[in-house]
């Protein structure tokens, strides 16, 4: 795998709720992979009791005072300011605005004034996704601090909608993106935040996190919040011709070959597709050989 140039580029939830501090410990500006090593390895737990209504009950709200909830507050952090048109009369409402994806590199434009505008084409991405927190230690969490993860703006990035469920609620094992540009700080801020909420890592992720960030190029990368990874430039994409980029846990699809390809439908399609082609050269070769 061959990493390219890294890019650098609350208090109330609704009424009645009050929003626990955020962590006392974040590893932030500190080396990704020496964080990494003070996570814990542990198997994922059950999704049996996930519920993501009690994540956001409210959906998104202004959850640090900023006048704006938290949706709005990260189009606007993370779309080009230059290209940015707000509502006159609601500072938080953009009209207008551009981006470069950072997962896949694509040109995105959200323009509310469009006649075929349904929704914006960002997708606000929990870099650690709200299932793999639950899976990972954050069942045990009271309702609060699930709503504090769930507003925390260190985990948020607007990202295009497409990627955004291509990834759905996958770790780094399952999903990294197309743009390997970003695999550094992508992994890093898996890290810090994984950190920041004492979540573990199953084995298979903490593999996959060791090895990215043991490259050359990402070893002295920090453990740093999403925002590291906006305002991407499309001369910093290095991204594969594929959507995205899968790295397939192939202990999972042989001990559970069902539920791994109903999760990973295209690396399924390339997993069988392999076997049959290996089945398809071996009896081409004893044919071969019959005929001798």
């Amino acid at each position: 795998m061959s990493i390219k140039t890294k890019l650098f580029t609350a208090t109330a939830l609704a009424a009645g709720i009050t929003m626990t501090a955020a962590p006392a410990y974040a590893a932030q500006d500190q080396p990704a992979v020496d964080v990494l090593d003070e996570i814990v390895i542990a198997e994922e737990s059950s999704m049996d009791s996930y519920d993501r209504d009690a994540w956001a009950p409210n959906g998104w709200v202004d959850a640090d005072d900023t006048g704006c909830d938290t949706q709005q507050d990260i189009l606007l952090r993370d779309t080009d300011p230059e290209s940015q048109v707000v509502d006159e009369a609601d500072d938080c409402r953009l009209i207008f605005g551009t981006a470069t994806d950072p997962f896949s590199g694509q040109f995105i434009e959200h323009d509310r004034d469009a006649e075929d505008f349904g929704r914006t084409p960002f997708d606000i991405d929990h870099i650690v996704p709200i299932g793999e927190a639950h899976r990972s230690g954050a069942a045990d969490w009271d309702d609060q601090t699930r709503q504090e993860f769930y507003q925390d703006k260190d985990n948020l990035l607007a990202v295009d909608a497409a990627q955004n469920r291509a990834k759905s609620d996958a770790d780094v094992n399952n999903y990294l993106p197309p743009n390997q540009a970003l695999y550094c700080d992508y992994v890093a801020t898996h890290v810090y935040i994984k950190d920041k909420y004492d979540l573990t890592m199953d084995q298979a992720e903490y593999d996959v996190a060791a090895s990215v960030l043991a490259d050359d190029e990402c070893h002295n990368t920090v453990a740093q919040p999403a925002v590291a990874m906006s305002g991407v430039e499309q001369t910093d994409v290095d991204a594969n011709d594929d959507d995205s980029v899968e790295a397939t846990d192939y202990e999972t699809a042989m001990d559970q070959p069902l539920d791994w390809a109903k999760d990973n439908p295209v690396g399924a399609f390339v997993f069988i597709a392999a076997v049959l082609l290996m089945i398809g050269i071996v009896v081409q070769g004893r044919r071969s050989a019959d005929r001798r």
